[in-house]
């Protein structure tokens, strides 16, 4: 019996489902290829008891290289039984189409070359490997993470931010081979135990491509000024949004305005958080997608040690989540469009939650290297930010987002030349010093891959190609540029900046912010759902005692007409990077400026209204 990998979306009253999700797993592989069978079980989801539809079965011993990338399509073998017969008359060439989409390092093998190696963690319950940055004094840690859904970069802080000697230092991670990264952020209002670690804060880059080289993965350290505050409450309270609105509710109460945009294919409302200016510099989203798909947030708590001997430092972490009312409300975006006000300038949330912050403040950007079109390309974005359960308890009230100004890198350090000097036994004084100083952005590269087939490592290399990074800093170009809109702006914006450091508590002044990763689960009350569950047989565990192994993807396709008899299918439709799923962005950037709303209070006593509906 081998391992469980999970279980896609359940898809409502559609006969050719369309599933395009990513799982992972680990096989052992010689120099006859790969061995083991993934095993995917399709069900049709009752109420009481889900029922078993029937499986396919793919031997990757049967895959030659040339194999590897290539959409599948297997038949659907029935179960044994009248009920089967009758699926398999009523569907005699149902398929399903999967793809292998590219092969990278296992935990495993990274397990197998540090075993030795000293001040390092090895965690093998959370398939983790971590090393100390240098010049931190152990304050920053930075690794690997594998999950069954993702492969995560992580970067790990130790410091309290509350403490911090400059708390305007900021550490990021940056990836230069792929069109976007999405980084995910914890705060945590206390220090978690985590793989021997104090932790106040976690980053996960969670679309960093399987083959990717980390000789290409930076830990950035730059200075950021916090420059103007946005207020998102403000904005909808303005649009007479409230809190539980269903979504053709809200449609029917926000289209009113000009400066509405709504998306009723996606689920999704656009305002223009700046409605003066003819290029909005942010739009804020309201994506009720998230809410139609039930999410559920995947491991948001951070793992706690219990003494388990996997780590170099005599602790482990593991699981663990918690259920958010998510569910129930859309997802809160804010959007930087590409106008030239936001070019050196890049939005957070920031703050530590007050009493509404039960768990980490969670937060997940995206910047795109190349602006990304929304709404038939009447705008373009840039980058996007997201604040999870914002409209959960008074988290809009307790959370301020900030535009910041982003200064110049003052070091950086590559995660391919730490593993490398960690495996050496040697983590000296490797940084590369900042941008345009010498350590510079071309380094040499080394050896050392997230992934590591040539095939799949060239065709999503040529699919992911820029680095997301911001422009350079142009605070004078900005400010004249205000200035030339209305002249009131420049005159509000520093007073305000005041006023919020001045009247909230100093954590926000602070790194404060958040990420974390969710799976897509379940579905509404329906008659006809399907959903898949993958698995794997004959692989053996997930720790295989000798190199070498591989980490696999597969992207989970669609089902051709598994109803109405009729065969064939459209190709798999998983595609592109393991994890990097053509998500709609949301972010934000500079723009208005504006305090703390007086019709907060309004927002606040309305919300009542719609969430006794939800």
């Amino acid at each position: 019996m081998g391992e469980t990998l999970g279980r896609t979306v359940t898809r409502d009253n559609n006969p050719n489902p369309v599933w395009e999700e990513d799982f992972f797993f680990e096989a052992e592989e010689d120099d006859d290829g790969l061995h083991g069978t993934i095993v995917l079980d399709l069900y049709d989801e009752e109420v009481t008891k889900d029922e078993y539809v029937g499986s396919v079965r793919l031997d990757l011993e049967s895959l030659s290289p040339e194999m590897l990338l290539r959409p599948i399509e297997l038949p659907v073998a029935y179960k044994n039984d009248k009920r089967g017969q009758k699926l398999a008359r009523g569907a005699p060439r149902a398929r399903l189409a999967l793809q292998l989409v590219a092969t990278g390092k296992a935990f495993s093998s990274y397990a197998l070359e540090l075993a030795e190696s000293e001040g390092i963690i090895l965690d093998e319950r959370s398939e983790t490997v971590l090393v100390p940055v240098p010049d931190t004094e152990e304050s920053l840690w930075v690794g690997l993470r594998f999950t069954r859904r993702s492969t995560q970069l992580l970067l790990l802080s130790t410091a309290d931010p509350k403490a911090a000697p400059n708390p305007a230092v900021w550490y990021d991670l940056a990836y230069s081979g792929s069109r976007s990264l999405r980084v995910e952020r914890l705060q945590y209002r206390k220090p978690v135990k985590m793989l021997g670690l104090k932790v106040w804060s976690e980053l996960r880059a969670t679309n960093v491509p399987l083959d990717a080289k980390l000789s290409k993965v930076r830990i950035v350290e730059r200075e950021r000024r916090l420059v103007d505050t946005l207020d998102p409450a403000d904005v909808l309270v303005g649009h007479g949004y409230m809190i539980g609105m269903p979504f053709l509710a809200a449609v029917k109460e926000l289209s009113k305005r000009p400066t509405v945009h709504v998306d009723a294919p996606a689920q999704a409302i656009w305002i223009r958080m700046d409605p003066n200016q003819p290029q909005p510099a942010q739009l804020l989203q309201l994506d009720y997608a998230d809410q139609r798909l039930s999410r559920d947030t995947a491991e948001v708590v951070a793992p706690v040690d219990d003494a388990s001997p996997g780590s170099k430092k005599g602790t482990s972490g593991g699981g663990g989540g918690r259920k958010g009312d998510e569910d129930k409300f859309p997802a809160l975006r804010i959007c930087s469009t590409s106008s030239d006000l936001n070019k050196g300038y890049e939005l957070a949330f920031f703050g530590d939650g007050g009493r509404a912050a039960a768990g980490p403040i969670v937060t997940v950007s995206e910047a795109f290297r190349r602006p990304k079109p929304v709404l038939d390309g009447l705008y373009d974005i840039v980058h996007t930010v997201e604040l999870r359960d914002a409209f959960v308890g008074e988290a809009l009230e307790e959370i301020g987002l900030g535009c910041y100004e982003l200064m110049k890198a003052s070091r950086t350090w590559r995660l391919g030349k730490l593993l490398d000097a960690a495996t050496g036994g040697e983590l000296g004084d490797i940084d590369e010093g900042g941008y345009g100083n010498g350590g510079g952005r071309d380094g040499a590269e080394g050896k050392d891959f997230l992934g590591g087939n040539g095939n799949a490592g060239d065709l999503i290399r040529s699919w992911l190609s820029c680095i997301p990074c911001m422009a350079p800093p142009r605070a004078d170009g900005y400010l004249e540029e205000e200035q030339a809109e209305g002249g009131d702006k420049k005159g509000g914006r520093l007073p305000k900046r005041k006023e919020r450091e001045d009247g909230r508590d100093k954590g926000r002044q602070h790194d404060s912010h958040g990420g974390g990763d969710r799976d897509h689960r379940g579905g509404s009350g329906s008659r006809i759902r399907s959903s898949s569950s993958f698995g794997t047989e004959s692989g053996g565990t997930s720790l295989p005692p000798a190199p070498p192994s591989r980490r696999i993807g597969t992207a989970s396709g669609r089902l051709a007409n598994p109803s109405n008899g009729s065969g064939g299918g459209g190709g798999a439709s998983g595609g592109g990077a393991l994890t990097h799923r053509g998500s709609v962005g949301a972010a934000v950037s500079v723009g208005s400026s504006a305090g703390r709303s007086s019709g907060l209070a309004t927002y606040n006593n309305t919300r009542m209204k719609y969430m006794s509906k939800s």
